[in-house]
């Protein structure tokens, strides 16, 4: 019983680790998943109106700058504690530009 349980709980660890190295989160944690949380969010307030095309444009091409510095930096295969703390600082100040110009009084007529 002790045998079955211990494989289960090795092949339940194996896939864990497995499909993060495949979603390419072992060589940047946390990074690719903020972009695509930041996407949503810039597409979900162009939708409800809560971004205008000109505040959804300047957003979008921050969050595409960071998007190509992230594939250069990680082409080698790995990124640097340095560069890791970089992009999260670059994804830090565009969150925080999506927030303000998501709450501005200026609505799409």
């Amino acid at each position: 019983m002790k045998k079955i349980f211990m494989a289960v709980v090795i092949a339940g660890m194996l896939a864990v680790f497995s499909g993060n190295v495949f979603a390419g989160s072992v060589n940047a944690p946390g990074i690719r998943e903020r972009i695509e949380e930041q996407q949503r969010r810039i597409d979900d307030g162009i939708a409800s109106g809560e971004l205008t095309r000109a505040e959804a444009a300047r957003v979008q091409l921050k969050l595409d700058k960071i998007k190509d510095r992230e594939a250069r930096l990680s082409a080698d295969g790995k990124l640097t504690p340095r560069e890791r703390k970089r992009l999260h600082r670059m994804l830090d100040a565009n969150n925080k530009k999506i927030f303000h110009k998501k709450h501005n009084p200026r609505k799409m007529d």
